[in-house]
């Protein structure tokens, strides 16, 4: 049997590998529970998935028939309703367009579909705010909401004709003064 004699160089060396394994272990650990939480049977992971209306160009007064798509990667079944929010859709006074509940079974996708009547003044692009509110089937007292934002195009404020017209006489009258002014100081010559 062989005698082993460690130099305290060694010993230090030693001992200091096991203080940085047992430390730094369960350190490591906790970083990787920290950073990849557990799955919560709890929590509803479901999201907007895409938008749709029935047009690309609307005229102000019209009804959108508009439709979201939706993924429910939850454990759970989901009632899911989707209220529009914007100005083009009432104003500050009216109440906001709201769907009728669906429900989105887990690991599916689903749609809800809304009609949104415009206002009849309305031009341009304009932005309709998207809320969902998803409830458990299951436990009504677990919920999620998801929001999102899409552009409706209408048509453009169309441009009165009048300024031009305007425009064009004033052009006219100024143009018949100065060729008359100059023809009379031409056959003075």
């Amino acid at each position: 049997m062989k005698n082993y004699k460690l130099s305290m160089n060694q010993l230090a060396l030693v001992i200091g590998l096991l203080f940085f394994l047992l430390t730094a272990i369960p350190l490591t650990l906790a970083q990787v529970e920290r950073f990849s939480p557990a799955i919560d049977d709890n929590e509803l992971d479901f999201r907007f998935t895409w938008l749709k209306s029935d047009k690309s160009i609307y005229e102000g007064g019209e009804v959108i028939e508009f439709e979201a798509f939706f993924m429910n990667n939850s454990t759970h079944n989901l009632s899911v309703t989707m209220t529009a929010t914007s100005p083009f859709l009432g104003g500050i006074n009216s109440k906001n367009p709201e769907s009728e509940s669906v429900i989105i079974p887990s690991g599916e996708n689903g749609s809800i579909k809304i009609l949104l009547p415009t206002v009849e003044e309305t031009y341009g692009r304009q932005i309709l705010r998207l809320s969902a509110v998803a409830t458990s089937t299951s436990d009504e007292s677990i919920t999620a909401d998801d929001q999102t934002l899409f552009q409706v195009a209408f048509e453009e404020k169309p441009v009165s004709r009048l300024p031009i017209l305007g425009l064009i006489i004033v052009g006219a009258l100024i143009a018949g003064f100065v060729l008359r002014t100059t023809r009379s100081e031409l056959s003075d010559i």
